[in-house]
Parts: C-alpha cells; sequence; structure tokens
C-alpha cells in the first residue's frame, strides 16, 4: 500500500531516473513507481543498508544511539555511521553529476540518518527515529559535495 501512495507521489516530481539498493525492500517500494513510469531501476550497492555487526546482536539499538554520538563507533564487524556516510556519498554524488532532471535514490533510514548528518550535525539518534517509512528528502549538490537538504512531504 504505501509503495503504491509513494508511486502517487513521485509520479507528480519529474522524476527521470531510478536508483536502488539492492535490499529486496527497496526494490519492492519503488517497483510500482517504475512500472508506472517506464523508468528502469538501476541497482546502486552501495545505497544498501549500514551493515551494523558481523553477526546478529541483542543491544543493537544501544549501538546505533552510540554512533550518533561518536559516529566512528561501530560494533564488532560493523561500519561506523561515517563509513556508511561517506560511501553513501560517494554514491549519490556520482548520480548528481549525471544530470538527470530528478533522480530518486531509494535506500534505508540508517544510511540517510548518515547522509542527512553530514549536513546537519543536529540530526541524530530522536530524527533518525522519527523518520517514516517512506520518507522524501531533496538533496541539493554543488558539483559533488551535498550542500543541503529539505524534507518533502511525508507519505504515509
Amino acid at each position: 500500500m504505501a509503495a503504491t501512495v509513494l508511486a502517487d507521489r513521485l509520479s507528480s516530481l519529474g522524476i527521470d531516473a531510478i536508483y536502488s539498493s539492492p535490499y529486496a525492500r527497496a526494490v519492492a517500494t519503488i517497483e510500482p513507481f517504475a512500472q508506472r513510469s517506464g523508468f528502469t531501476v538501476t541497482i546502486e550497492p552501495r545505497l544498501r543498508e549500514r551493515t551494523l555487526s558481523a553477526r546478529p546482536i541483542d543491544d543493537f539499538m544501544d549501538h546505533i544511539r552510540r554512533s550518533f554520538d561518536n559516529p566512528d563507533h561501530r560494533a564488532p564487524g560493523g561500519e561506523s555511521l561515517r563509513e556508511t556516510g561517506d560511501r553513501a556519498l560517494q554514491a549519490l554524488a556520482e548520480i548528481a553529476l549525471k544530470r538527470h532532471n530528478l533522480a530518486v535514490a531509494v535506500s534505508h533510514g540508517n544510511l540517510m540518518a548518515a547522509v542527512l548528518r553530514s549536513v546537519n550535525q543536529g540530526f541524530g539518534y530522536r530524527e533518525w527515529g522519527a523518520l517514516k517509512n517512506p520518507d522524501l528528502f531533496k538533496l541539493e549538490f554543488s558539483g559533488a559535495t551535498l550542500v543541503s537538504y529539505q524534507p518533502l512531504t511525508n507519505i504515509s
């Protein structure tokens, strides 16, 4: 249902390219819009969710909270928030440099938080917890540098 509502919302934005995390839930979220618009979903592996740990951990929320206090914190075998953001920003910068009218990049909450935090250090654990699924943000780049973002109307 949310994917259909998202497709309706995206249809009015003038999107001309779709990039997605390889994870099935991300692709499934954008698939109704892709089918409606006739665009191919380009899989971008760097948009995958943050690897929090190499193995299941009981206190994963504590590790997420700690990563907002210290972006270099990582659980055993996992990525730090900073590493996740750097990976995502590299992918998004390359997309931005392609000069699309407006591309959509489908990803995951922890990755989005890392990206948004890169231009707003006040974006923390509480803001991450308030993200909706799905949530839309317009990112503004100057060349390959993310300079700002603005939330678009939440989809619900």
